[in-house]
């Protein structure tokens, strides 16, 4: 929501700041920090650009109005994806492949740091 300047807080003429953020936007963030650093800038390039060119073809300008009508828009998105030539699927699928991997195995150790943190609480 950073990005979304009616959400911002302020206290008289100043922004209020958080000391940290959520475990949410911490858990997005570490993911998309991994995803990087495992994706070449080439790779992170030409896949930026594929997804810019399915998204142009809902002829929407913003997310929200690709979700207003989202059905009609998932079909058109699925339908370009489907019509690209095999090496821009291959560059979709492999760089989602990636990110995937991190975000599974960023909730695995989540998941593993919280169960070694609820046995000590018990061992208390």
């Amino acid at each position: 929501m950073q990005h979304d300047v009616y959400t911002w807080q302020m206290k008289g003429n100043e922004f209020i700041h958080l000391d940290e953020v959520d475990n949410g936007s911490q858990f997005i963030d570490k993911a998309i920090k991994d995803w990087l650093s495992t994706v070449s800038k080439e790779q992170r390039g030409e896949f930026i650009n594929k997804v810019f060119e399915i998204l142009q073809t809902t002829d929407a300008d913003t997310i929200t109005q690709i979700k207003e009508k989202w059905i009609k828009n998932a079909k058109i998105l699925v339908s370009t994806y489907k019509n690209m030539d095999e090496e821009s699927k291959k560059i979709m699928t492999k760089t989602m492949e990636a990110l995937f991997v991190i975000i599974k195995n960023n909730v695995k150790q989540k998941f593993k740091l919280s169960d070694k943190k609820e046995k000590k609480i018990k061992k208390i």
